[in-house]
């Protein structure tokens, strides 16, 4: 693999890429795994630094504080994998993704997942079986035992995809006091207050969107 110049152009940065390695209902996926790309801000070129074709379905990605964050979008047997970041912000040359951590995560296709800095925590959905999950992190970023378990109840008016609870999205407020996700199945957005322990298992407040 080339190793291009360290890029100074302003725009030029890292990307982490997730894609689908299976193929599954609502989508053909065909992807290898996460792509570690660096960005030329002068040419806007993309060069492949790292492939990681371990990961099944690394579907939603997020980084912060040095780790990135990878969900597997699986019906059964998903997990959370956690990778370090090595000298992605000092060097594009010397970019790399190295894992540290792999975890089980209960229920069904995890979408999406966020980090709460503040408060020393993670969030995963589980778009399939309608859970929120809520980790605790270690100094390292890593989780800390099993997550708490918020489950959801109700349902739309739409029978094929509103038949249960479908959460998609969860994130904290930037003081990380709060978290609120988006439930695709009940058209809901839900504030959960957090806790030194974990979320307040009933939200505080609901706005129901419109049908």
């Amino acid at each position: 693999m080339h190793s291009p110049p360290l890029f100074d152009a302003p725009g030029s940065c890292v990307l982490a890429v997730g894609t689908y390695t299976e193929i599954l209902p609502h989508v053909q996926g065909r992807g290898r795994g996460i792509h570690l790309l660096a960005f030329d801000g002068a040419t806007a070129a993309f060069h492949e630094r790292q492939v990681l074709t371990g990961p099944v379905n690394p579907s939603y990605l997020c980084a912060a504080e040095g780790r990135l964050y990878s969900v597997s979008e699986r019906e059964q047997d998903a997990v959370l994998e956690i990778f370090a970041i090595e000298d992605g912000a000092a060097a594009l040359r010397a970019a790399a993704l190295r894992a540290v951590g792999r975890v089980a995560v209960p229920g069904a296709a995890p979408c999406h997942v966020s980090v709460n800095l503040p408060a020393r925590q993670l969030y995963v959905s589980n778009y399939g079986s309608g859970e929120l999950l809520c980790f605790a992190l270690d100094a390292d970023g890593l989780p800390l035992g099993a997550p708490q378990v918020i489950a959801r109840r109700g349902a739309g008016p739409r029978a094929d995809r509103q038949e249960g609870p479908h959460v998609h999205y969860a994130a904290a407020t930037g003081d990380g006091a709060w978290v609120y996700l988006c439930d695709l199945g009940t058209d809901t957005i839900a504030r959960h207050q957090v806790r030194p322990d974990g979320l307040a298992p009933a939200p505080a407040r609901e706005l129901r969107a419109r049908p």
